[in-house]
């Protein structure tokens, strides 16, 4: 009985407290470069992610806005694009409205899996592109991937696994290392 009682325990103590989630911002050589926090910045709204048929409505809002959340913590104008655009005609719009840089944001991977009730794991996967409109120059490139952990705490869509590898990003640009 002891033991059935301490194996309950331990699943239970799993189910939980689960895996974290994960995520991954790789080091780049990049990384030196600053941004200057009086030039605005132009995000430009990437397309919905899709999984297979799957297409997750406002998925690609909900990036930008992330996005916005962190470089309004830097940068003196943020503005979000109105609608889907491509890489050159975001770099036009971001230009002809004269920001400092563009941050194109493309959605790789997204998949909602229900983590919580199908023990699938949720995944996101989003490559950022920072461009200084000036100079014409990419100061950034880096693809950003999360994984849902396992058990009750964890996030219940793909969104929830960006603010934070999103964060330590924008900050890197803008902060000196400590």
């Amino acid at each position: 009985m002891k033991r059935i009682l301490l194996l309950l325990a331990c699943l239970a103590g799993l189910t939980f407290t689960g895996c974290a989630d994960t995520y991954l911002l790789p080091a780049t050589d990049q990384e030196g470069i600053k941004l200057d926090p009086e030039k605005s910045i132009y995000i430009s709204s990437p397309e919905d992610g899709r999984y297979g048929s799957i297409r997750y409505l406002n998925s690609g809002t909900m990036v930008a806005r992330i996005l916005q959340a962190e470089f309004v913590k830097y940068s003196t104008s943020v503005d979000i694009g109105d609608r889907v655009q491509t890489f050159k005609g975001s770099l036009r719009q971001a230009s002809e409205k004269g920001h400092g840089y563009l941050c194109f944001p493309t959605i790789l991977e997204w998949e909602d899996r229900g983590s919580r009730w199908s023990g699938a794991r949720d995944t996101v996967s989003v490559k950022i592109t920072v461009v200084d409109l000036l100079s014409q120059e990419t100061v950034r490139d880096v693809v950003i991937t999360g994984k849902s952990g396992f058990g009750f705490f964890t996030g219940e869509y793909p969104q929830d696994l960006l603010p934070e590898p999103v964060e330590e990003f924008v900050s890197s640009m803008y902060e000196d290392d400590k």
